[in-house]
């Protein structure tokens, strides 16, 4: 059988797909070789309704002598291979009473648990968290219902619908952190001048993080895209308002279905450093060119209503990474800020934070993998 025969399909959501991912990195399978397709069995689902396979579980996966299913294995095999970026999040919270928090069950019953692990016989925090990205990030709102939404997950599709539902209206009475006083700013590295230090001549300077270094060491330059309106300084663009969630979207479906960066254009939440908004000179959203898209929402109300009326969302900028989201200092009088974090539909509480990158997958070829993309049904 030779690399263009196979084909790897996977019935379940964004979760299983990225499973699946992270196990052929382990297993060193050519990504080259093995487009992967989707049967979506998820929740949410976003990936196979980008790449054509619906965003709702088939009514009928065999049928009648295996007539659907021989339907399915033509589509797969007429399917469209293209690339796919994949992207690697490291999350980092402060030693100082930070820790990331998420739901697991245990015996039946359902609880909050600091992620650790074992370091001989004593069980540690874990401060550094590393996972592959294909869909999409988000801070805020949006993810804590997602994090309330675990406690109740259930087995069944519909129900878990009715479950997000329900926990999407209960956050509206409830205060969560905006963005503006959770994150310090948003930084993107780029090649170009002015020319740096060899590496290995690179010092660490007060305030500067490691992400600065890195990027440094690959004769990159940082550039601000926006800082909180409290925090920002001489020349940096300015965050505008209070959102409730940011989003960075590698696809053009979130929260099954919506387009919040297509459906947004002319809207930019980002002042210039004359205080003026800047203007919307973004090209459009493409799950292979290398790029995110990062919007926000105001506030909850426009959040729910994408769904119904598009174009809610603000935008704030598109660039091809690496990428560092800072967060504001930890006050030690007072107590840890917390905030929760979505990725690809896991979700986290992040109890003092201090940063997250985001960078192509290293461990694959140019970041990217293949997909199936079902080819539109002739007329």
């Amino acid at each position: 059988m030779s690399g263009s025969d196979i084909r790897i399909v996977v019935l379940g959501g964004d979760g299983t797909v990225m499973w699946v991912v992270e196990e052929m990195i382990s297993h060193r399978i050519d990504f080259s070789a093995c487009p992967i397709g989707i049967v979506p069995f998820g929740t949410g689902n976003d990936l196979s309704h980008v790449l054509g396979w619906g965003i709702a579980a088939p009514k009928t996966l065999l049928g009648e002598n295996l007539v659907e299913l021989k339907r399915l294995i033509v589509d797969w095999i007429d399917a469209t291979i293209s690339d796919f970026d994949i992207w690697d999040i490291d999350v980092e919270v402060n030693e100082n009473r930070g820790a990331i928090v998420k739901v697991r069950s245990d015996e039946g019953r359902v609880l909050k648990r600091a992620l650790s692990r074992f370091q001989g016989p004593t069980e540690v925090p874990i401060l550094h968290y590393h996972r592959k990205m294909s869909n999409y990030l988000s801070i805020g709102i949006d993810a804590r219902i997602g994090f309330g939404f675990d406690k109740k997950r259930t087995r069944s599709t519909i129900c878990n619908k009715c479950v997000y539902g329900w926990e999407g209206f209960k956050k509206l009475f409830t205060r969560t952190v905006p963005i503006n006083e959770a994150v310090h700013s948003v930084e993107v590295g780029f090649i170009g001048d002015p020319p740096l230090p060899p590496e290995g001549q690179i010092k660490l300077e007060k305030n500067e993080s490691k992400f600065q270094v890195e990027v440094n060491q690959e004769n990159q330059k940082l550039v601000s895209l926006f800082s909180t309106a409290a925090q920002r300084g001489a020349g940096e663009n300015a965050l505008q308002g209070s959102p409730v969630c940011l989003i960075g979207l590698n696809i053009n479906s979130y929260g099954s279905g919506t387009d919040p960066w297509g459906t947004s254009r002319g809207k930019v939440a980002v002042l210039g450093p004359d205080g003026r908004p800047k203007e919307d000179v973004w090209g459009s959203q493409s799950f292979n060119d290398g790029k995110l898209e990062f919007v926000c929402y105001n506030n909850p109300v426009r959040l729910a209503m994408e769904r119904m009326i598009k174009g809610q969302a603000s935008r704030l900028g598109q660039g091809g990474g690496p990428f560092a989201v800072k967060f504001r200092d930890l006050d030690i009088n007072g107590p840890p800020m917390r905030t929760y974090l979505n990725i690809d539909g896991e979700f986290f509480q992040l109890i003092a934070p201090k940063s997250i990158t985001i960078s192509l997958a290293k461990e694959i070829p140019g970041g990217k993998i293949k997909v199936l993309r079902k080819k539109p049904a002739s007329r």
